[in-house]
């Protein structure tokens, strides 16, 4: 299904980018809270990538993520996520449901093909940033 005009620039996250300081240094610009709204998925868990401290999504049929949908992002804030996210991850369309159990079209963060979890739960480690020259 095609993305629509207004959730074109909403992403999902669900791992280091939800919180508000990491936002802020890899944006380089704060996002109005109104523009922050708790979602979640369905269909994944949410689990380490092998040998790191950063979460991935992982196809599970009964699985169901929190996380958050960002709005309003700009083509440079797109950018600056794709290259945060590195070359393990592509944006990639998927369904959100919103705390209004209202469910929209947006992206988020997958893995390739190639990259492993660790099969174990990912829990936050807030403050924690990947290593990466633009955030440093």
């Amino acid at each position: 299904m095609p993305m629509s005009d207004s959730n074109a620039l909403s992403i999902f996250v669900f791992g280091t980018l939800m919180d508000p300081k990491i936002r802020f240094r890899v944006l380089g610009r704060t996002i109005p809270s109104a523009w922050v709204r708790p979602a979640w998925v369905m269909g994944f868990v949410r689990q380490p990538v092998l040998g790191r401290s950063y979460p991935m999504l992982v196809p599970r049929p009964r699985g169901r993520v929190r996380g958050q949908v960002i709005r309003n992002l700009s083509p440079r804030d797109l950018a600056r996520l794709d290259a945060y996210e590195g070359e393990e991850y592509v944006r990639s369309p998927i369904w959100v449901w919103l705390a209004s159990r209202r469910k929209i079209w947006a992206r988020t963060y997958l893995t390739h093909h190639w990259v492993k979890a660790s099969g174990k739960n990912w829990r936050p480690a807030y403050g924690v940033l990947r290593s990466r020259s633009f955030c440093q």
